[in-house]
């Protein structure tokens, strides 16, 4: 809803293929031109496929998408596992999410050998832990040309959250509906299981946190996490700012995307992940928004 952060776009896609990720499914309901910019780039490289996650069609004295419960994440979860079928591990995450194991190893190394040691595991819960960066992203005006993603250089985490909310890794064949937080059921003869939090880790760099005061009790400071993936991540940045990018001033308003943010941070009171919620809120903006209703595709869309 009303994302604008193209650069946590790049961030995101590099960092996990790095990882061992082949493909991503983005369901877009609305995004910024430059974020569809970003977006369509990586498609023309055959590594995103995009989907429009339209609203329920609006009736002359009735529009449903104000107050009907759209099980939050979990329909577009179960779409993609059911597109995603075929693939070996299918990753559920959001944007500001990275699964890393706490040895430099590669995610999909790690998790290869965790299903080949248990045929059975179906899919992997990796345990919550919150993330932050070494110093603040960009959010006003600069040149592109400056970004080196340095707030990846020196990052730290805090301890392991048990509680969640965690995020899984799954054998598509093997389960038959996943939540957001974790695989709701499993086919005859398979099972979830944790793993190990000292092995591997759930990074989630909220914006709740991620930018805050690093004298917190309890961080562990990792500077090698990302400190191979950092040429690559620049490398991919600079290739695509250069076929992108008119101009040299770039700018993300992180504070209009803050207000989004905690406006629908707002559905756990009204008990609603309406996609109307925070419509009102944004309309007023300047920017220029792609919306899914006018996404065209040659595909049946639920909605």
């Amino acid at each position: 809803l009303r994302f604008i952060d193209w650069l946590r776009v790049i961030e995101f896609i590099e960092i996990w293929t790095s990882q061992g990720v082949e493909h991503f499914f983005f369901y877009i309901y609305t995004v910024s031109q430059l974020v569809m910019n970003v977006l369509q780039y990586y498609e023309l490289q055959g590594t995103v496929t995009l989907l429009p996650w339209r609203s329920f069609p609006v009736g002359e004295n009735e529009n449903p998408n104000e107050d009907v419960y759209r099980l939050a994440h979990s329909l577009a979860n179960n779409d993609c596992l059911w597109r995603a079928q075929g693939a070996h591990f299918v990753a559920f995450v959001d944007l500001d999410e990275y699964i890393l194991t706490t040895s430099g190893e590669r995610l999909i190394e790690f998790i290869e050998r965790k299903a080949e040691l248990c045929p059975k595991c179906g899919s992997f819960t990796a345990i919550h832990r919150k993330m932050y960066y070494a110093s603040p992203r960009p959010q006003t005006d600069f040149y592109w040309y400056d970004i080196e993603f340095e707030w990846l250089a020196n990052i730290s985490y805090g301890l392991a959250e048990p509680g969640g909310p965690h995020k899984q890794i799954v054998r598509p064949e093997t389960v038959s509906i996943i939540s957001t937080h974790s695989t709701r059921k499993s086919f005859p003869g398979y099972i979830d299981v944790n793993l190990n939090s000292s092995e591997v880790m759930l990074l989630h760099a909220s914006y709740k946190w991620s930018e805050s005061d690093l004298s917190l009790n309890n961080l562990t400071t990792a500077s090698y996490l990302f400190v191979g993936t950092l040429p690559v991540i620049n490398s991919a940045y600079h290739k695509i700012s250069q076929a992108l990018f008119n101009n040299e001033t770039m700018n993300i308003d992180r504070i209009f995307q803050s207000k989004i943010a905690k406006c629908i941070s707002r559905w756990y009171v009204k008990k609603c992940k309406s996609v109307e919620m925070c419509k009102a809120e944004t309309d007023g903006s300047q920017m220029k928004w792609i919306h899914a209703e006018n996404f065209s595709i040659d595909e049946y869309q639920l909605a």
